[in-house]
């Protein structure tokens, strides 16, 4: 079969063009392989930056829910703390109470009867009033404050003429640190007295 020159070279030529296409698939193969791998790392790298974006909001919603949670909690138990005179804010109220309590008549404190916080905290008033040799009682009367009266005031009959004791009062407020206001009382509410020390709701 290949016993003349011209059908061995003819073979030669096959196997010649044959190993150039081999070496042509070869070499397509391998940048096809190299693609594939390629696409396959982005791919991949494509997926694990989603996944890790994913995770990364999660994490975000989920300290932001925490820190919601947290101002929740704060703002539950700050309405829920009642208030308080400190042991310095009592002392110095007493202090000054010692030097003004000549000049004043009985200083009255209400506070809504149905809120014991206010009660509470008008008491601590009393107290330190007390301890500077003040006359100051908790008057809780019926009808008395209404519930919806927030804050600390100093009920006066008339804001245009303060009398001397509210004027005292206020000054002593100030000095230790209790935020107020000076507010009008109505005729019928502790009649016969020029001011009251009224604690209202937090």
């Amino acid at each position: 079969m290949w016993s003349s020159v011209e059908s061995l070279r003819s073979l030669s030529n096959v196997l010649m063009w044959a190993a150039v296409i081999f070496a042509i698939l070869a070499a397509v193969a391998t940048g096809a392989r190299y693609y594939v791998d390629r696409r396959a790392s982005e791919l991949s790298s494509h997926a694990q930056q989603e996944h890790e974006a994913s995770l990364k909001l999660q994490v975000e919603a989920a300290q932001s829910d925490q820190r919601e949670a947290r101002e929740k909690l704060a703002k539950i138990e700050q309405d829920v703390k009642g208030r308080h005179l400190n042991s310095k804010q009592s002392a110095a109220l007493a202090a000054m109470a010692v030097k003004v309590c000549h000049s004043l008549p009985k200083v009255n404190v209400t506070a809504a009867n149905s809120n014991h916080e206010a009660q509470v905290y008008g008491t601590e008033f009393v107290k330190a009033l007390k301890s500077g040799g003040c006359a100051a009682d908790l008057s809780l009367p019926i009808p008395g404050l209404t519930p919806d009266v927030v804050g600390i005031h100093i009920g006066v009959r008339d804001p245009k003429n303060i009398p001397p004791g509210a004027i005292e009062l206020s000054k002593m407020l100030m000095d230790i640190g209790v935020k107020f206001s000076v507010s009008p009382i109505k005729p019928d509410f502790f009649s016969g007295v020029s001011f009251v020390l009224v604690i209202g709701a937090k």
